[in-house]
């Protein structure tokens, strides 16, 4: 077995195992990047010093056979030494080690000191048992190498590799190229000196002739002229082909390619990886690339980060979850796979309340960047329990912001509570519950008739000019008027008797706490008043008030408490 990162202890945390292909997923400045740097310095000296998100790696060394077969032993000028000469980490540049010619023999002896030999073969060799690929480094990847002499010489960067590999390997990678760009990609070695890679609409079958490649390739343009995404494509299929037993580290591959692109890349990656010896780890800001590495089907251990006070959390993502927000029908016309990726999530009743509530958060809090929260909707209060399990499983913070009528079930908001924790409502909150549904069941009639008035008076707002759609919404609407619940709904704490608010206020910070909102004047709609009653005209006009710096205060502190309990505040 090849070199192998078995697991990582992050500080303050539980030993986290990663697989054949292991994904980081979380917001921004959580540890992603850092966590591959990480491994990169501990694999590079094989000391803890200096790491800054992980606090310990346990690993599997490669065999004596297998470290050999990574670099190129060649005589030295003192006769008792060796020479080993290695491509480093950044897969371009060398690293030179003369150690005694028993070296091998003392690292790896019948019955090694197993701390001893990891320090000693991570130190002088480690850097030639990974491949870290930052931007940087896949560009350079693809630049002109000189050519090398494979009677006498080991290739010493990818574009050497590439050459020196069978047919297979540059087959393949024209394939993902191609898949990815509908251009064509080859190796031009014509020049016998350097070695370039170019890109035509199609090469067809590349020669083997010198003559003919060189006429293939004069009008070809070559891949340093490209655009980034061709270059970091490129140098990212390069490395996992061309280096195949090496643990590959990749940070962000997603950047400089568009949305299909990206997907197409994470397609290829998890399928390359699931068939390569060397582990692949990745860390992605990107749910396209993480949406085309799902679409594979290969069995990947998703990893989402979270930095609570300074420390950074790893939370393995059961696939169940990853597939139900991909795949549910509830959510799949919303980019909930981007909640990976934000510091928190808010799940709305609706799309007009998730556009206000996102509204406000954007524009009106200074404390938090509301643009690190995602908020979506769920198509009513009934469906929200789904959305928030499943982001609950996911380790992505959640909430639910419900009107004041989601109290009048206890089964809707056991459920809800139960996505959100785990756990039902506790017996003091199904209490507290009855006391206000009661209250509400026991308004008079007078109460009726005014919410009666009131959904007549938004039924004229709607200007419906089909006679029979009218009478059937005028229906709907005197209906509506007769539920004592609608009152509720418009007023909030106010419609309740004064004896009962109290109860109705320690049901609603028992329900925050376990991330459920309700809105304490009643409805989306109760926050503001601009001369609509409900539906498009008053959201259109809710907007326009909002971009125009006009938001009420108690809208403002309802939606900077919801983020607090997402993202808390270093204390």
């Amino acid at each position: 077995m090849p070199y192998r990162i078995d697991s990582v202890t992050p500080g303050n945390n539980a030993s986290i195992e990663l697989g054949q292909i292991t994904v980081l997923v979380g917001p921004n400045n959580c540890g992603k990047s850092q966590t591959l740097k990480d491994i990169r310095q501990y694999t590079s000296t094989g000391r803890r010093e200096g790491l800054v998100v992980l606090e310990s790696l346990r690993v599997t060394l490669p065999s004596e056979a297998e470290l050999k077969a990574e670099v190129q032993i060649r005589p030295h000028q003192a006769a008792d030494h060796i020479q080993i000469i290695g491509v480093k980490d950044d897969l371009q540049s060398h690293t030179n080690f003369g150690p005694n010619k028993h070296w091998f023999s003392h690292v790896y002896p019948p019955e090694p000191d197993a701390a001893s030999q990891e320090l000693q073969i991570l130190r002088s060799l480690g850097t030639c048992l990974i491949g870290y690929l930052g931007a940087e480094a896949r560009f350079k990847l693809t630049e002109s190498s000189p050519a090398f002499n494979p009677r006498s010489e080991t290739p010493s960067n990818a574009l050497q590799s590439l050459y020196a590999s069978d047919l297979s390997v540059m087959t393949e990678f024209r394939r993902a190229f191609r898949d990815a760009f509908e251009m064509d990609i080859g190796l031009d070695w014509a020049a016998m000196t350097r070695f370039y890679l170019r890109v035509a609409n199609d090469f067809g079958q590349l020669p083997d002739s010198r003559i003919e490649l060189d006429l293939l390739m004069a009008n070809a343009e070559e891949l340093q002229s490209q655009g980034d995404g061709f270059r970091s494509f490129a140098g990212i299929a390069m490395a996992l082909l061309t280096y195949p037993s090496r643990v590959i580290l990749l940070d962000e591959p997603e950047a400089f390619l568009h949305p299909a692109q990206a997907r197409v890349l994470g397609r290829w990656v998890a399928t390359q990886a699931a068939r390569r010896p060397g582990q692949v780890v990745v860390a992605t800001h990107s749910a396209d690339f993480l949406a085309g590495m799902v679409s594979a089907g290969v069995d990947a251990t998703i990893l989402r980060l979270n930095r609570i006070n300074g420390v950074t959390k790893f939370h393995r993502i059961p696939k169940a979850a990853t597939t139900g927000l991909i795949e549910s029908p509830l959510l799949s016309s919303q980019p909930v796979l981007d909640s990976l990726f934000h510091r928190g999530v808010v799940i709305c009743e609706g799309d007009p309340d998730r556009a206000v509530y996102q509204t406000v958060a954007h524009r009106f809090n200074d404390n938090y960047r509301g643009e690190d929260f995602l908020f979506i909707h769920s198509n009513g209060k009934d469906a929200a329990r789904f959305p928030a399990k499943l982001l609950r499983d996911s380790g992505t913070p959640v909430c639910v912001v419900a009107d004041f009528d989601v109290i009048s079930s206890e089964s809707t908001l056991d459920g809800i509570v139960e996505g959100l924790t785990g756990k039902g409502l506790d017996e003091r909150t199904k209490q507290l519950r009855t006391v206000v549904a009661d209250a509400v069941e026991a308004g008079s009639q007078g109460q009726l008739l005014e919410g009666l008035v009131a959904n007549v008076k938004a039924w004229l707002e709607r200007n419906d000019v089909d006679l029979r759609g009218a009478r059937r919404s005028l229906v709907a609407c005197a209906r509506g008027g007769s539920n004592k619940w609608d009152q509720a709904k418009k007023s909030g704490f106010s419609a309740l008797p004064t004896q009962d608010q109290g109860s109705a206020q320690e049901l609603i910070g028992r329900l925050s706490a376990t991330g459920l909102f309700v809105v304490p004047c009643g409805e989306l709609e109760s926050w503001l008043e601009n001369g609509a009653s409900k539906g498009s005209r008053w959201n259109q006009r809710a907007l326009q008030a909002l971009h125009d710096n006009e938001c009420p205060v108690p809208l403002k502190a309802f939606v900077e408490q919801i983020l607090s309990f997402l993202a808390p505040r270093r204390t």
